[in-house]
This record gives structure tokens, C-alpha cells and sequence, in this order.
């Protein structure tokens, strides 16, 4: 087969595995989230926070954590659990990217008949009032770029989680989206119950021990 075949079909191969349901699913998710949080913002007032999903309870991660580790990394006792922190992450990764767009840190942004069905005309005037009420950093709490995008990275692995049926590798992929969160200390808060001191205090935990780096 000719390299220019090669890259052709790999890159076939890549439209078509992320063309599926939950992909356009998961968008749709976030389009929702948009929506909701431009509505939130045109009635917000000077100092006004952003409601924010559900944090995964700090005793509910540990004990996954520890009975994972008793059972030698082979299988997950609690898959209800799994369920209930993946709709929690899910919530608020697409948030947390939604807040990123809407503060000016991605190349997208909404568009003007968007922003004018929640009364503001332009993208110019909606940044000059957030400005004037000071709700970048009041309303939306942690506005971050860092650790979305990319191979590894909280979209990515996000959307593997979504499509892994495997609790085992579910429980890894958690693992790994709550490490990104780590690595920005402040940011790790807005995803699960005492933020980075919680996942400071996980021992005993090897994501090797059940799954290479490259299934990710």
C-alpha cells in the first residue's frame, strides 16, 4: 500500500471512530450546557457564582480505589459508583470547557445570533459587560485552558471513557482525567471533594498494573 494511501485510510479511520453516536451525543450535551449557562449569565448579578455539577464524594472514590487494589486490580466491586462519577465528570468537563469558550481562551466562541437571543448583539458588547459586572472570575470560578484538549487530555479522555464498556479501564480513565485535574491543583476542587488533598492522599494504586499506557 503507498504512504499516500496509508495516511488516506488512517484518516478515514479517524473520522469514522469519532462519527458515532456518543460523540455527537456528548456535543449535544455540551450545546445544552451553553445554552444554559448564557441564560444563567443574562440574569446574573455583580458577583453572582456559576452553579456547578455534583463533586464526586471523597469516600466514594477512596473506597473504589482501596477494593480495587484488594482485589488485585482485576474487577470493580461498586459499577453503579463508576456510573454515578462518570456522569459527574462528564457534567463538569463539558462546563468547565463551555466557561473556557465563553472567557475567550478557545479559538471558537459563540456566535452573534447566539448571544442575541440572550440580549447582547455582539461578542465585543457581551465581554464588555462581563467586564463591567467583574463575572469572569466570580461567576465562573476556574477558567482554565489547560489539560482540555490533546491526546491524554480531559476531552480526549473523556470521550474514551464514554465509549468504554470495561469498568476495569473505566476506573483507569477516571484515574487518569482526576490526575489532569491534580496537575492544576485549584482546578481538581471543582471536580471531587477536597480537591487535591483527596488525591494526594489515594495510595496503593497502579495504573500499570492492569492496563498498557497505549490503551489510552
Amino acid at each position: 500500500m503507498s504512504w499516500i494511501k496509508i495516511i488516506i485510510k488512517e484518516e478515514v479511520q479517524k473520522y469514522l471512530s469519532e462519527a458515532d453516536d456518543i460523540f455527537y451525543d456528548l456535543w449535544d450535551y455540551r450545546d445544552e450546557i451553553m445554552r444554559d449557562t448564557l441564560d444563567d449569565l443574562s440574569q446574573s448579578e455583580k458577583g453572582k457564582k456559576q452553579k456547578w455539577g455534583p463533586l464526586i464524594p471523597a469516600a466514594m472514590f477512596k473506597k473504589l480505589m482501596n477494593d480495587f487494589v484488594k482485589a488485585n486490580y482485576q474487577f470493580v466491586r461498586n459499577e453503579k459508583a463508576i456510573d454515578w462519577i462518570e456522569k459527574s465528570l462528564t457534567r463538569n468537563i463539558l462546563q468547565l470547557d463551555v466557561n473556557t469558550e465563553l472567557s475567550g481562551h478557545k479559538s471558537s466562541r459563540p456566535d452573534d445570533e447566539e448571544l442575541q437571543v440572550y440580549g447582547w448583539e455582539t461578542w465585543d458588547e457581551f465581554t464588555e459587560w462581563m467586564d463591567e459586572r467583574e463575572l469572569y472570575w466570580t461567576y465562573f470560578r476556574e477558567i482554565t485552558d489547560y489539560g482540555l484538549d490533546g491526546k491524554g487530555k480531559l476531552l480526549d479522555l473523556l470521550l474514551q471513557l464514554k465509549r468504554e464498556d470495561d469498568y476495569v479501564k473505566k476506573l483507569g480513565l477516571i484515574y487518569r482525567l482526576l490526575e489532569v485535574t491534580h496537575w492544576t491543583s485549584d482546578l481538581a476542587s471543582n471536580f471531587i471533594e477536597g480537591g487535591s488533598r483527596t488525591l494526594g492522599d489515594i495510595s496503593g494504586f497502579k495504573r500499570d498494573a492492569y492496563a498498557k499506557e497505549e490503551d489510552y
